[in-house]
Parts: C-alpha cells; sequence; structure tokens
C-alpha cells in the first residue's frame, strides 16, 4: 500500500469519527434525549459539523484525492473508495462553511418541531419551519448544480436514477397495477388484529423475534422511538429503534423486521472496508432493498411464520384464540387502502411513495413553492390514489419525518427497494430452497446467502452493478410487478 493510500485512509478514519459522533447524538436525540437541549445540541452539531467540513474540503486533502484518482496501480476497492470520497469532497468543497452548519443545526430544530407538531396533529406548527428547510436546500443546490435540482437529489440517494427512470418505474406501476385496485375497495382487517395486545408481551415476543433471525444483543441495540429507523455508529455497534401500539401488535413486528435488514446490511459489510465510504455510502435503494426484502418477501411468508407463530400464540391465547396460521398469514397480507405509508400492505404502498414523488417534483419545479399549498395538494393526492382523505394531520401530511431532515429525494427509493429486492428474491429462490430453510426455522442459511451476496459489499457497488452481479441480468422492475400481480391480483 502506498504512503498516499495510507495517508487518505488515515483522514478518513478522522472522518468517521466525526460521523460516528453526529450518529451518536442523533441516535439520542430520537430516543432519550430530553426535549429541552434540542438548541443546544443543534449548535453542538454545527461546530462538529464545521471541524468536518475542513477536514473533508482541506485543499490538501483535495490534491491527494485527485493523485490517488489518477494512479493506476490501485485495486478496485481502492478505486471505488477514492471516487466515493471525491464525490463526497466535491459537494462541500462548493458550499460555504457557514451554510453547512446552518444545514446541520436547521435539521436538528426542524426534527423537535416536527415531532411536536405531529403530536398536536397541527401542521401550522410546522410549516414556517419545513418552508425553512425548502429553502435551505434549494439555496444549497445552487451550489451544487445548473441543471434540474430535483434530478440531483434523487441521485444523491440512488445514483444512476433520474426523474425519467422513476417517471417510468411509476407510470407502469400505475398501468400494471392501479385499474386493479378497485378488488380491494371495502377490505378490512380481521378484528383479531385490531383487538389490544399488552406491550410488554409486545417487546417479549420482540426478544423472540431478533433470536430467531440471529441478532447478537453485544452488536445490535433495539430501542423505541416515534418513527423507527436504523443508525449504523460502527459494524460493531448498529442501533435501531422500532414502535409498539397497544392496538396494533403488528407495526412493531413489521418494523423490527423492516430496521434489521437495514441494520445487518450495515453490520455485516467486510471488515476490510471499516471506515471507508465503502461502508457508510450505500446508496438508499440498494438498503431499502435489504429492509423490504426482509420485511416482506420473507417476512410476510407462510414459512417465515412456521417456527414463529405457535411462540406468538402462546403470548396471546385470548387474542389469538381462533386464529390458524393459514388465517394469520392471509390477515397480514391483506391488501387495503389506509393513511399511514408505515403500515400499508405491498399492493399500495407504492401509491404512498408516488403521492410524495410527485410533490416533491412540484416542490422543486419552481423557484419559490407556495408551502400554503401543500396540505391541500397532500390530500387531494391521496383521494385520488387511495380513495381517501386525511382527517388529521398526523395521519396526512405530518406523518413522515423525512422532510424535516432535508431528505428530499429518499422516498422513491423505498419503491424502487421494492424492486429490487423482488430481483434478488427471485434469486436467492434459484440459489436455496428459501421456503424448506424458513419452514425448519433455518433463518440463519438465508441469511448467510445475503451475507455473502449482498451485504458484505457494502457500497462496493453501485446498484445496478450489483444487481447484474448477484443475478447476472440488469435491473428488471418488471419482477416487482409479476410478484405483485401473483400475490394479489390472481
Amino acid at each position: 500500500m502506498s504512503k498516499k493510500f495510507k495517508k487518505y485512509l488515515e483522514i478518513q478514519k478522522k472522518h468517521n469519527a466525526y460521523k460516528f459522533a453526529f450518529a451518536t447524538i442523533e441516535f439520542d436525540a430520537e430516543t432519550i434525549a430530553p426535549k429541552n437541549g434540542f438548541e443546544i445540541r443543534g449548535e453542538m452539531l454545527g461546530l462538529l459539523g464545521a471541524e468536518d467540513f475542513k477536514i473533508i474540503t482541506n485543499k490538501k486533502y483535495l490534491k491527494l484525492l485527485n493523485n490517488l484518482n489518477e494512479c493506476k496501480k490501485l485495486k478496485a476497492d481502492q478505486k471505488r473508495m477514492i471516487e466515493l470520497s471525491i464525490k463526497d469532497a466535491e459537494e462541500l468543497e462548493k458550499l460555504p462553511k457557514e451554510l453547512y452548519k446552518k444545514s446541520i443545526n436547521l435539521t436538528n430544530n426542524a426534527y423537535m418541531i416536527w415531532q411536536n407538531a405531529k403530536n398536536k396533529s397541527d401542521f401550522e406548527l410546522y410549516m414556517p419551519t419545513l418552508n425553512e428547510v425548502i429553502n435551505l436546500q434549494k439555496e444549497k443546490l445552487a451550489y451544487f448544480t445548473k441543471k434540474d435540482n430535483y434530478d440531483y437529489l434523487l441521485d444523491t440517494f440512488e445514483p444512476g436514477f433520474s426523474k425519467k427512470d422513476y417517471d417510468n418505474f411509476f407510470d407502469n406501476f400505475k398501468t400494471e397495477i392501479l385499474p386493479s385496485l378497485s378488488k380491494i375497495e371495502g377490505n378490512k382487517l380481521p378484528e383479531f388484529l385490531l383487538a389490544k395486545y399488552d406491550i410488554a408481551k409486545q417487546k417479549e415476543f420482540n426478544d423472540i423475534l431478533m433470536e430467531y433471525l440471529g441478532v447478537d444483543k453485544n452488536t445490535f441495540y433495539c430501542g423505541e422511538t416515534e418513527h423507527p429507523f436504523s443508525s449504523q455508529l460502527s459494524m460493531k455497534d448498529v442501533r435501531f429503534c422500532t414502535k409498539y401500539q397497544e392496538k396494533n401488535f403488528i407495526d412493531s413486528i413489521f418494523s423490527t423486521i423492516h430496521e434489521l435488514g437495514h441494520s445487518f446490511f450495515q453490520a455485516y459489510i467486510n471488515e476490510k472496508y471499516a471506515f471507508t465510504p465503502i461502508e457508510t455510502n450505500i446508496s438508499m435503494g440498494l438498503h431499502e432493498s435489504q429492509s423490504r426484502l426482509l420485511e416482506n418477501y420473507i417476512g410476510r411468508s407462510k414459512s417465515f411464520w412456521v417456527p414463529l407463530f405457535p411462540k406468538l400464540k402462546k403470548l396471546f391465547p385470548i387474542q389469538l384464540k381462533n386464529v390458524d396460521l393459514d388465517f394469520f398469514i392471509e390477515s397480514i397480507n391483506i391488501p387495503l387502502f389506509s393513511f399511514i405509508r408505515t403500515e400499508a400492505d405491498e399492493l399500495t404502498y407504492t401509491l404512498h411513495v408516488i403521492v410524495r414523488y410527485e410533490i416533491e417534483k412540484e416542490i422543486f419545479k419552481n423557484k419559490k413553492f407556495d408551502i400554503k399549498s401543500i396540505k391541500q395538494l397532500w390530500n387531494d393526492k391521496y383521494q385520488e390514489y387511495l380513495h381517501l382523505l386525511p382527517n388529521a394531520d398526523n395521519i396526512g401530511i405530518l406523518q413522515d419525518v423525512h422532510w424535516s431532515g432535508m431528505s428530499f429525494g429518499y422516498f422513491p427509493t423505498y419503491s424502487l427497494g421494492s424492486a429490487i429486492a423482488a430481483q434478488f428474491y427471485n434469486q436467492m429462490k434459484k440459489d436455496i430452497n428459501v421456503d424448506q430453510l424458513l419452514s425448519e426455522g433455518d433463518f440463519l442459511s438465508v441469511k448467510k446467502w445475503l451475507i455473502d451476496n449482498i451485504y458484505q459489499h457494502g457500497a462496493m457497488y453501485k446498484s445496478k452493478d450489483l444487481i447484474k452481479k448477484v443475478c447476472n441480468e440488469e435491473f428488471d422492475a418488471n419482477y416487482y410487478i409479476q410478484y405483485l400481480k401473483n400475490k394479489f391480483l390472481k
């Protein structure tokens, strides 16, 4: 290894120390931190961010990156590290330090304001802050690109995918799936899913579930939050949160499975990539493919529940007295129009994403966006696609945290992730007998396939390249469309 590359790795490790600090503080903020400390926390994050900014935009470091980029002796993974680092550095180099600092401070404050507004179900409390976040995002974009702002944001979360790609994907979904959704009008959840489930016992089952999935509590930590999420501090310190509801016990189960999909991806990256961008810069479409694959393709299958359902029934003998495994599986897969994206079934989930995608396109179409129109826009689109009119802000426009964190362009990756997952799942079933392994309680063999084929690579490959490597073909969203048709519309 050359002296220059060793120097690069030293700088990356220091950069990752700041990332470690940010992740720790942010996890704390979303779980146990006292609310009154959010302003000071935002100021401290801004100061830490400014120090990290100095590292990444240092002229000597930028020169080092350029020199290494021209070096022909680098190995493939080293080239990938430099490629990812250059992309990060070029963005920050163009941004004034004070604007970067302001962005960190604002998003910290915006999260707390969003949370308060959601708790009170009052969008008016959040609207001025959301407007400020949107305007600051546009101000930052002016330094990054002269092309389409929203295309730039989409590429940030999933490199190689633009509005054209997503428009084609969503138009195909509308053509193939939307006309058939009239069949689900009037669908209702069975009574056992609406009954009360003791939260202490839900937590007990969560422990059973994590043990079944091979969660090492010396590496993974499960907490609680308003909006479930996962956070990687390092490969040896991966944290995620679920949410328990007395009258929606299924939500916590699938929140746990979903977030573990993210967490497994973060924990099982090849250790040789530690402290490098290959560990930390995984695209969100690829990341979401793993959370959606585990949550839906595996977690909602009958074979997955063969060893688990008796244990669930033992904990809740009254609520599940007249429920057998087949009825349970049918019930947790019922498609129906609902307000909440995170609780949506697989068939209608992409409609929730399309709503957000179309609103975000509208936000970034023009320099000025009338923030007062956004709630009506949201409600109109929910009526158009899901035949529902939100009667409260907390189940409408305030339900998602993403915009408070300036994560415009993130939402489409959820549906893209579902499509990528369908293609991976199809290949997995060719390689191993997934249903037999799960029915026998052998999730670890399924997990090994994921580690060997996907997790270990981290961000070594762009998503399209990894799909080709694993599946021996280009990305094809038709796997997703056919999966939905076969499961729900036959």
